[in-house]
């Protein structure tokens, strides 16, 4: 291998001054952007994990299990603490085109905090509400605009806020988190904006040093696309950059999708390396060079790596469990190479990745208003952790249902609406990473014109399967997996009636209830046994009925749907008593 390309960097380092705030603001921020922490419940289910499978006691005595930090982060490796990341600005004044602002967006919750929006005041801002401006002069701060300002819990809602005009029904509050703004030099620094860089990081990085025969590998098409396949070896470092600005936070998890950041993030720390410059996973980094010399850039972070600490007496060795598995860049993004030899060779822009992360973050807060205006508000007090019987019962029927009103040629905006409900539903189990495909199916047949019917139902079928998984994992009652997989049964049942419906009979397969079931109807017996027989029933006369024409079809449809609801409210019904 080369001789690693070190440079000195030399400017302007941004960061969010979280040492510098009050613990009342502390709690505000944290509240507004709950990822910022990560989640220690998941860390707690997963160390329970591996302490129930006696792998301690197996090692005997030679392996300690230590739980790890809440929140992976990118390209740190183990054990590697908060407070290194940094967005490389242009000036004193902190202006970083708002790389800031796009990577704190992704710590937002809108389960809890509702429409939030951030706004880098580095440069001043001007904010059009209705028809009144509001200009907020330069400061070295972030805005928060609080939309929904009732969901703070009380004691926040003491802090002094700037009230704005109302937008809808409400004020709108505006609060400013400081940041600090320091000019470093740091030595021994890896920075990606270079092409000789890039290059060695290439020829480096692009085979892993260590892998394990037989493991399981995992290929990420996006954040809710995952496929047990072994991804490919990239070819360029514009082939990495799918895995480089992933979506996920922290990169990934350090088990799949993650592995190559957190091995090259311990490889650089224990070669010396004091900083990575990299390419934000938020903005729209873009580095332009001109006849070789680099004359502007956006988008771009540092990890300081010097003095980071280590387990003292372990030695360690890195494993990429599945290398570049990201083989896609996010939805909507592209990627812009000047060709070799012009002027402007060298460097590259991703466009779109900030419109696509807005459309996410929109599309669940529309999601949730759909869902809590069918079913409520999933909690009163603090955050659930599992969904009801009646709402898992709902999550199984709407992974499905979405594509029976596709099939049934409903307008595309009533199929997306179905979409939402489910994801909406979903979001705040934690589950989004799961329902979120259905919104990209939803857009390969609408948007994209991709209508191959057996991968779309494989698409819900894997919905449903990932989701009753987790609910078996996660907890004790057995019946809210089942209930779930009762749900997609009878709506998938009703989809392939749907799809009769526009088929001659005498041509087509009919479907039959005992080989599409995946659940024991009687085991579900919180439906009460007059409903299971009605059930039982209604299979069993259905498939006879699917042999007499349209108006029988359209019959067991509009009885299927009788007994969903009623299932449904039944459940509920329970809940409530």
């Amino acid at each position: 291998m080369k001789p690693i390309p070190w440079r000195t960097f030399k400017g302007y380092l941004k960061q969010h001054a979280h040492q510098d705030l009050t613990p009342l603001e502390r709690e505000l921020f944290e509240f507004l952007f709950p990822r910022f922490q990560g989640d220690p419940s998941s860390l707690e289910h997963a160390h329970n994990k591996w302490i129930e499978s006696g792998i301690e006691e197996k090692s005997g005595g030679l392996l300690t299990l230590l739980k790890g930090d809440p929140r992976n982060r990118r390209f740190g490796g183990l054990n590697f603490p908060r407070g290194r990341y940094f967005s490389l600005a242009e000036d004193s004044t902190g202006d970083d085109k708002q790389t800031l602002a796009h990577e704190l967006r992704a710590y937002r919750d809108p389960v809890s905090a509702g429409l939030v929006e951030v706004m880098d005041l580095a440069r001043g801002c001007a904010l059009k509400i209705k028809e009144e401006w509001i200009h907020l002069d330069p400061k070295p701060a972030i805005a928060v605009l609080i939309h929904e300002f009732q969901r703070l819990p009380e004691r926040l809602q003491k802090i002094d806020f700037e009230l704005l005009p109302a937008l809808e029904d409400a004020p709108l509050r505006l609060y400013r988190f400081p940041y600090t703004v320091k000019q470093r030099t740091i030595k021994h620094t890896l920075d990606l904006r270079f092409p000789d860089v890039q290059a060695w990081f290439f020829r480096a990085f692009r085979v892993p040093a260590h892998h394990l025969e037989g493991w399981d590998f995992t290929t990420a098409y996006s954040r809710f696309h995952l496929e047990d396949e072994k991804p490919p070896t990239p070819m360029s470092f514009s082939e990495m950059l799918p895995t480089l600005v992933n979506p996920d936070l922290g990169g990934g998890n350090p088990g799949t999708t993650g592995s190559t950041l957190w091995s090259i993030g311990l490889w650089l720390r224990h070669n010396g390396c004091a900083a990575l410059i990299y390419p934000s996973a938020r903005a729209e980094a873009s580095v332009i060079f001109d006849e070789g010399l680099l004359v502007g850039w956006t988008g771009w972070n540092l990890v300081f790596y010097k003095g980071s600490p280590y387990l003292r007496g372990v030695k360690y060795f890195r494993i990429d469990h599945s290398p570049w598995a990201w083989v896609k860049l996010p939805d909507g993004v592209q990627l812009y190479v000047p060709a070799k030899g012009t002027k402007y060779s060298g460097g590259f822009a991703l466009f779109g990745m900030v419109d696509h992360s807005a459309k996410d973050y929109l599309g669940q807060i529309q999601a949730l208003k759909i869902a809590r205006r069918v079913y409520g508000m999933e909690t009163e007090h603090g955050k659930p952790v599992v969904p009801s019987s009646s709402r898992s019962f709902m999550i199984g029927v709407l992974t499905v249902r979405w594509l029976r009103l596709a099939f049934e040629q409903s307008p595309a905006d009533k199929v997306r609406e179905a979409v939402l409900e489910l994801v909406g539903l979903t979001l705040p189990y934690g589950l989004y990473n799961i329902s979120g495909r259905a919104v990209e199916l939803w857009s390969d047949l609408y948007e994209k014109g991709v209508s191959d019917t057996g991968r779309l139902m494989s698409g819900c079928l894997g919905i449903t399967q990932r989701i009753s998984n987790w609910l078996s994992e996660r907890h004790s009652r057995e019946d809210l997996a089942r209930l779930l997989l009762l749900g997609y049964d009878i709506e998938f049942f009703l989809m392939g009636a749907s799809i009769l419906l526009r088929r001659s009979p005498k041509d087509s397969a009919i479907p039959d209830p005992a080989s599409m079931v995946t659940v024991n109807l009687r085991q579900c017996m919180e439906l009460g046994d007059d409903l299971l027989d009605e059930l039982e029933a209604f299979y069993t006369r259905g498939a006879e009925s699917l042999r007499q024409g349209p108006q029988s079809i359209r019959s067991v449809l509009q009885s299927g749907e009788v007994l969903v609801n009623r299932a449904y409210h039944r459940l509920r019904r329970d809940e409530d008593h």
